[in-house]
């Protein structure tokens, strides 16, 4: 039988909680689908459950491990990948609990966009003591619901979106796969004497995923802190959730896309460090360091340095990440052991030494607003104590005393640090520091969250409604445009309204100018290959069209022209610069911005204009790290996320000389 969903459940030693789960299977509104159960060596009893089941119903396929497999579920879940048979297939992890609309409301969206993946909201639930479920909301997950606004994302024209899924929770059993995908791009979890193993998976789907779509709904309730679960440990097994990031960027960069994922995969490896050292086991420190710091050695001092100036953390882990960095193993364990204990003024300026005075300034700031949040509190102490009660027993007496030390420390705590950050503001003041526009600004933030209780600052996001592909307006296996519909529409628009057009990366919108009568249209690209195929098209469709395709070679590029590594970085400057020298250099009236070394490229032209210029740089909306060049020039118009420039000539500060020269070469 041809069935259209697989549902792949692992047990393991689960006897008490899986007919629970296969009754809400059973119940759910999920039409021809059969249900794979893959045990792991259970020996309480689970097994017999199953085999009573698999008896009754005919759509019912078991694989039953002899021996408990080595690691987490790995092994038993791809088992089950390489038995199913659906059209689409969904995990479950053996004692969790499904909404019964799940699988009809996610086939629904999954046919509807002929998405790769789906992904639906879930909450979390544990039993008390008197044996009732308890829900409570999973883990913060930043970017879930601006991602829900836009239900589907075609991931071949919005590529930059793949790093705000990458920032959702790994788990697999809030999704539903598209069995074709996974198979055309060989996917399956890495197996090995580690857990975690659904990050790396995560990983290998949403970097290769060409849509998802979204169903803001909570259909999946997630069982914790039952007895031999993974997330309850604190030692060895909490440590091996590094290996993952080993097997994330070994895969990365074989797929060449290393330096585009960079900063994200840095940012898990310090997610996961801010969580380790909350739940590790001290007698681990040494193993912690050791692990974390041969992590670290696969990036070089340079990369750091522009992820800090990208991403904030509370001061302590920026201690750790000092203590790792320097190979300095007694100062770590101090660091963990709270040793290290210093007042908040101390802490301020650490950190203001290590990523400046504007980024310390907004870490407090972060820090303050968390430490005052209710809901941050209280899920922090209800973690705590469940954790407590899973690694040391429900009888202990101390549990409740503990929570309410964590409490008073954290009203002591902020107390102190109002007290002292409004002493620094005061004495930055008073140094004249406020002329700094960015630091300013991160004063008058700080100051409104200490004096009007921590306002929340509503956030403001106007997604795009779910947009169709833009046809290929040159034919198949052309380049076209690859912007958003309300972009495209605004550059078709003022592409005809310009003379001489420079851009920074070419494509699509080099087709459109070329199309266009322009007196001449100046494209810069960084991949050989696909400046020699758009030579061929333009030679072919637009003989008459006068553009110049400059080819700047920084070395082997990867996916859409950044460096696959750093070897040539001495000829990084040539990409924002060298057009402006050319022999065949025309002035320019309008700049595109949309290639590498975005920054640089924005700076190059600030500094050689010689009459007025329109730029417009897309993808600038959310990348913090592109902002830095509001200190010149501030955008005067947004269109969705890129951003339009009016710049004039001027003569920029001797001062900042080598902060521009460094701009030219950031990749990014």
């Amino acid at each position: 039988m041809n069935y259209l969903l697989s549902i792949i459940v692992t047990s393991y030693n689960i006897k008490n909680y899986i007919e629970e789960c296969i009754d809400s299977i059973v119940k759910s509104s999920a039409e021809n689908y059969e249900i794979i159960f893959v045990d792991d060596g259970s020996n309480d009893g689970t097994v017999d459950i199953i085999k009573k089941f698999h008896a009754e119903k005919e759509n019912v396929k078991t694989v039953f491990i002899e021996e408990n497999t080595v690691g987490g579920v790995a092994t038993a879940a791809n088992i089950g990948l390489r038995h199913a048979t659906g059209e689409y297939i969904a995990f479950a992890d053996g004692d969790d609990i499904f909404e019964p609309e799940i699988f009809s409301k996610m086939l629904d969206s999954a046919q509807k966009y002929n998405s790769d993946v789906v992904i639906c909201d879930y909450k979390e639930f544990f039993a008390s003591e008197e044996g009732e479920n308890i829900l409570q909301d999973h883990a913060y997950e930043g970017r879930w619901q601006d991602l829900c606004d836009r239900r589907f994302i075609d991931l071949n024209l919005e590529q930059n979106l793949r790093k705000d899924i990458l920032t959702l929770i790994a788990v697999p059993w809030r999704k539903l796969y598209k069995r074709s995908f996974l198979q055309a791009k060989t996917i399956f979890f890495p197996e090995g004497d580690f857990f975690f193993e659904d990050n790396a998976f995560h990983w290998f789907v949403v970097t290769q995923a060409s849509s998802v779509s979204f169903i803001n709904e909570v259909l999946y309730f997630h069982r914790k802190n039952r007895v031999g679960q993974t997330m309850g440990s604190a030692g060895s097994a909490l440590i091996k959730i590094f290996i993952q990031h080993e097997i994330i960027v070994d895969f990365l960069r074989k797929k060449n896309l290393f330096f585009t994922y960079k900063n994200s995969v840095m940012l898990w490896l310090f997610n996961q460090i801010c969580w380790v050292h909350l739940n590790i086991d001290p007698k681990f420190h040494a193993v912690f360091f050791n692990v974390v710091r041969k992590n670290f050695l696969l990036y070089s001092n340079r990369d750091f340095r522009d992820f800090f100036a990208t991403y904030k953390f509370d001061v302590k882990i920026i201690e750790i990440w000092y203590s790792l960095y320097n190979d300095d193993f007694a100062l770590f364990n101090k660091i963990m052991s709270g040793v290290v204990d210093r007042n908040f003024i101390h802490r301020f300026k650490f950190n203001s030494s290590q990523v400046g005075l504007t980024k310390s300034l907004v870490i407090s700031a972060s820090f303050i607003k968390n430490i005052t949040t209710a809901k941050f509190t209280e899920r922090f102490i209800k973690d705590k104590i469940l954790r407590f009660k899973n690694v040391y027993g429900n009888n202990n007496n101390t549990v409740p005393d503990s929570g309410i030390g964590i409490i008073n420390i954290k009203l002591d705590e902020l107390q102190a640090a109002a007290r002292n950050i409004e002493m620094e503001i005061h004495r930055l003041k008073q140094e004249g520091r406020e002329r700094d526009e960015l630091t300013t600004s991160s004063l008058i933030l700080l100051d409104r969250f200490l004096r009007n209780n921590i306002e929340e600052k509503e956030k403001i996001q106007n997604w795009c409604r779910p947009i169709e592909k833009p046809k290929a307006m040159y034919g198949d296996g052309e380049p076209h445009l690859t912007f958003p519909k309300k972009e495209a529409e605004y550059l078709t628009d003022i592409y005809k309204n310009h003379d001489v057009i420079l851009e920074y990366g070419s494509g699509g919108s080099t087709l459109l100018a070329a199309q266009q009568k322009h007196s001449i249209v100046m494209s810069v690209e960084s991949d050989k290959e696909w400046v020699e195929n758009l030579e061929k098209v333009i030679a072919q469709n637009y003989p008459k069209a006068n553009v110049l395709l400059q080819y700047v070679d920084i070395g082997d590029t990867g996916e859409w022209g950044f460096p696959m590594d750093e070897s040539q970085w001495r000829n990084w400057h040539n990409y924002p610069l060298s057009i402006w020298s050319h022999s065949r250099f025309k002035m320019p009236d309008l700049v595109l911005i949309d290639g590498r070394f975005r920054v640089g490229c924005f700076m190059a032209t600030l500094l050689s204009c010689k009459k007025p210029v329109t730029v417009l740089w897309d993808d600038y909306k959310d990348r913090s790290s592109y902002h830095v060049v509001e200190e010149y020039v501030k955008p005067v118009a947004m269109i969705g996320r890129m951003a339009r420039f009016e710049l004039v000539p001027q003569t920029l500060p001797t001062d900042r000389l080598a902060q521009i020269v460094a701009f030219m070469n950031t990749s990014e």
